[in-house]
């Protein structure tokens, strides 16, 4: 009888686990026995571990690492038991200067007249210390420095914006005061005139950096007009640095709490009064008046040296302009004339101040027309058209401000003028750039009529060289004085006019 199957084949043995060499390498392994196909291909001793290998714990450098940071801990701990007792310690203790006690008025940013006593262990010399380990923690400035400091800025830099009227801004001070200005004003006035005197100028970047920091911790708050007035100085403070981009930014939270305030709308009749509610003091309505002015201002010069877009439209403006600086500061009522009607015909009477917003208006159109009519490439005929229409109208503009300027305006009589310096700046910036656009759609369009563009050309040289002759100083000998104490407004103004002026006359 023959067999009923025939014998199953031999399998070749295999081991559960791969081999060692596999394994490292993580390859495949066919743990064949004795040993594997990748082994015998490349010719290598082939070995099998004898069991699986379990978890061998955490390596050397982990519990290393996790021992040092045990210990980080406990000294960290043992740091903060000996930082809180200094502090209840220094809180407990008297204040054994009686003398250097009395010499506060109030502290800058407080509620009410006590200082405490870890403000007063920051003095003003920390801040001459190389190695002060406070530079910008929050400091009391003795009575004396801030009142120099003050002075200073009402002497020799008030005029540049002019909206802060100096005796009701000290009173405010006054301990007794019922509504004393934000912290974020008064550091910043205190920066502005430390950064012009030398005696104080270690000081002006800490109370810059304080007045910041306090401005934006303001941002919490409902928007007040002493809020708007300090971020415009920091913005000020910022185009005397060149931090151009900074001072857009704060530039712009001024000209958005002056909008939500309706400081642009502060004349529109009775019957539709601002946010801020309508006052019957003439001085205050000014104060507003030139809050909202220098905040334009600031926006229109701030496109020339940025590039960035204004916030402000034209359209929405329904404020007066500003009047003089007599009237403004001896509280004398003087008429106010409307902007756009001024735009157009400008005359003798208007401020020296309503002067300079018009030429910053009328220096931002003559960008704009830069900007749109050369920006393009070739224009068409109807672009062409347009383009001429608006730059005639904005250089007969220009010629009519020039004309009513007033003799406390006139250079070089006025040379020791801020705004002087600043308004003829401007007028003279917009003629130059002007006659650059009419120069260069002359280049993309040959057939211009030669005799216009050498007028052009005639026109921007003599701007050019005016307006370097007022940078440079018209009088040496007074000039120095006048452009030590300018303001971050002539930094953003001459930006722009300047590279102009280098332009056609270098």
């Amino acid at each position: 009888m023959e067999a009923s199957g025939q014998a199953a084949p031999d399998v070749e043995p295999m081991n559960l686990l791969s081999c060692q060499y596999c394994k490292k390498r993580k390859l495949k392994c066919d743990r064949r026995l004795p040993v594997c196909g990748r082994c015998t291909e490349s010719n290598r001793e082939c070995d099998y571990p004898g069991q699986r290998q379990m978890g061998l714990g955490k390596k050397t450098h982990m519990r290393d690492l996790e021992a040092k940071l045990e210990v980080m801990g406990d000294q960290v701990k043992d740091l903060a038991a000996k930082y809180d007792a200094l502090l209840k310690q220094q809180a407990a203790s008297p204040v054994n200067n009686p003398a250097r006690g009395s010499s506060y008025q109030r502290t800058i940013g407080s509620d009410d007249d006590t200082v405490s006593t870890s403000e007063r262990t920051h003095t003003i010399s920390d801040l001459h210390s190389p190695a002060s380990t406070y530079p910008d923690e929050q400091w009391t400035l003795p009575q004396d420095t801030r009142q120099q400091l003050t002075d200073i800025f009402f002497d020799k830099l008030n005029h540049t914006t002019s909206m802060i009227l100096r005796k009701r801004y000290l009173e405010s001070l006054e301990a007794d005061a019922p509504d004393s200005p934000p912290r974020s004003l008064q550091l910043i006035i205190m920066a502005l005139a430390a950064n012009i005197d030398t005696t104080h100028i270690p000081m002006a970047q800490p109370l810059y950096r304080q007045a910041r920091a306090a401005a934006e911790e303001d941002d919490l708050k409902p928007p007040s007009l002493a809020i708007t007035q300090a971020w415009l100085l920091i913005s000020h403070f910022e185009s005397q640095q060149a931090l151009f981009a900074r001072a857009s930014t704060s530039c712009s939270k001024a000209i958005r709490a002056a909008q939500v305030l309706g400081l642009h709308q502060l004349d529109r009749g009775p019957g539709l009064p601002a946010a801020i509610g309508y006052s019957s003091d003439w001085t205050e309505t000014e104060s507003r008046r030139r809050t909202w002015w220098a905040a334009f201002v600031s926006d229109r010069l701030i496109f020339s040296t940025t590039g960035i877009p204004p916030m402000i439209r034209m359209r929405d403006i329904d404020t007066l302009l500003p009047c003089s600086d007599e009237a403004f500061f001896g509280g004398i009522y003087e008429e106010a004339a409307p902007f756009e009607e001024s735009l157009k015909e400008p005359t003798p009477t208007l401020s020296p101040l309503a002067m300079q917003v018009l030429a910053a208006e009328l220096f931002h159109q003559a960008l704009d027309t830069m900007s749109s009519c050369v920006n393009h490439g070739t224009p068409s005929h109807a672009m062409e058209t347009k383009c001429w229409r608006i730059q005639t109208a904005t250089e007969n503009s220009i010629s009519m401000l020039s004309t009513a300027m007033p003799a406390s305006l006139q250079l070089p009589d006025a040379s020791r003028s801020q705004q002087a310096l600043i308004t003829n700046t401007l007028v003279h910036a917009a003629v130059i750039c002007l006659q650059k656009t009419a120069l260069q759609r002359g280049q993309m369009c040959p057939n211009i009529d030669p005799t216009l563009l050498q007028r052009s050309r005639e026109k921007a040289a003599m701007s050019a060289l005016v307006e370097h002759a007022s940078s440079i100083g018209l009088d040496t000998s007074n000039m120095g004085e006048t452009f030590d104490q300018g303001a971050g407004t002539f930094s953003e103004a001459s930006q722009f006019a300047g590279q102009l002026a280098a332009h056609f006359v270098g």
